[in-house]
């Protein structure tokens, strides 16, 4: 066989296993769907409860929130174990991972939770290296239903921002899931609910606005007993607050209503002061020699002491 006979029969077969890997729609991880690279490796951000932690009750799920959403798929009793074992079931919305025991931990003993690094992120990028935490159990399940500790903004606070967020934080972690548009809700002094967007981050709801509130409206958010902790214990009774949206703008330019002397009169007093009258008040750093002048007719300026009170400047 000739060398040149040989380069291409080797040169077609490269074309053709190249071929071969495209038709397979092969993509190697760190490479999404839609062709964006992503190769960072997602890493856990907080855990419910708390490495260390002490007391819990035998009846909570278990939370972990990732740096990033996570492949549902890849989030299975496998990849999220607990030791002692504990039967339950897993589910995850967004970045929060979800572990609810079908039946209670034991009491006062401590257990180990694992997540192994077969947990992908959705470019498939695997858990850089395993990740683990302890709790220890309480004697008694958690029976306390949850409460509303802070909100933002405030009840009866004015001029709140149009495009603001709420938040709402709870004494205790709640069940993402629970946290909807049906139990987390906004509406305007007319009853017309307002869109928008909610996340959970461990004891805080936030209700990010889809479109900015209307000006000067009075607004009541309510959170329902359908929300639950991680236990279960729902809100004992629905929780509302109210706030009022900050005014619109204003837009309009100030105007010179009135002058003294007038323009056009003769015989002014020598040592008259000169006034201004606005349409509105004006802010006095922006009245100064550079902006309120006086000068005779041959263009020399006039000096003078130049004071603001409201819309009158002397």
């Amino acid at each position: 066989m000739s060398w040149l006979t040989y380069h291409l029969r080797f040169s077609l077969l490269v074309i053709l296993f190249g071929s071969n890997l495209l038709a397979c729609g092969g993509s190697s991880p760190g490479t999404e769907t839609t062709g964006i690279s992503n190769a960072s490796p997602p890493s856990v951000s907080a855990t419910t409860p708390t490495n260390g932690a002490d007391n819990v009750s035998i009846s909570s799920a278990l939370t972990v929130t990732f740096s990033e959403p996570v492949d549902t798929a890849t989030v299975t009793p496998t990849t999220f174990t607990i030791n002692p074992p504990v039967s339950g079931t897993v589910t995850v919305i967004d970045t929060t991972a979800m572990f609810a025991p079908s039946t209670s931990f034991t009491p006062s003993i401590p257990y180990t939770v694992t997540l192994t690094t077969g947990i992908k992120d959705l470019a498939g990028n695997r858990l850089a290296a395993p990740f683990s935490w302890s709790f220890i159990t309480g004697a008694t399940p958690d029976l306390t239903p949850p409460t509303v500790s802070n909100t933002n903004p405030a009840n009866g606070t004015t001029n709140v921002s149009p495009s603001s967020a709420l938040t709402a934080t709870f004494n205790e972690p709640v069940d993402p899931a629970t946290v909807t548009a049906l139990t987390f809700t906004l509406k305007d002094s007319a009853n017309n609910p307002v869109t928008g967007n909610i996340t959970i981050s461990g004891t805080t709801a936030m209700f990010a606005l889809g479109t900015p509130l209307n000006f000067g409206t009075t607004y009541t958010a309510t959170l329902t007993t359908g929300i639950k902790d991680l236990a279960g214990n729902a809100i004992a009774v629905p929780f509302s607050w109210t706030f009022t949206s900050g005014a619109a703008p204003d837009t309009t330019p100030p105007t010179v209503t009135a002058t003294s002397p007038t323009s056009g009169t003769t015989n002014v007093s020598p040592s008259s002061a000169l006034t201004v009258m606005f349409s509105e008040p004006v802010d006095p750093a922006t009245v100064t020699a550079a902006t309120f002048t006086l000068k005779d007719s041959a263009n020399n300026p006039v000096t003078g002491n130049i004071t603001t009170s409201g819309a009158t400047v002397t």
